[in-house]
């Protein structure tokens, strides 16, 4: 069982339930929930889920945690075209990771 904060509350999800695609899934659907011009708080709670798959991923090399970091930062901050840039990056480095 793992505990996960997400938004203010913290919940418990078996490990099962975390598989290592959650991340690259949350960061995809963040970046379309940005493109498509969602509200603020649907963008801050999915900011939310994205940090609590990222947490629950554990150990992410290169430049991804720092990518992410700053994406959950601007959208948390109503910075929509920085935070696209930046998930941009992190894909990338996800992608180079993973490979």
């Amino acid at each position: 069982m793992t505990r996960i904060r997400v938004g203010c509350s913290v919940r418990n999800v078996t490990d099962a339930a975390m598989p290592q695609g959650v991340l690259p899934t949350e960061l995809e659907a963040l970046l379309a929930a940005l493109m498509a011009g969602e509200d603020s708080a649907d963008l801050r709670a999915r900011a939310d889920r994205l940090e609590a798959a990222m947490v629950a991923a554990g150990e992410i090399g290169g430049t991804a945690p720092d990518d992410l970091r700053s994406a959950i930062d601007l959208v948390r901050n109503g910075q929509p075209c920085p935070a696209v840039s930046a998930l941009l990056s992190a894909r990338s480095a996800l992608a180079a990771y993973q490979s």
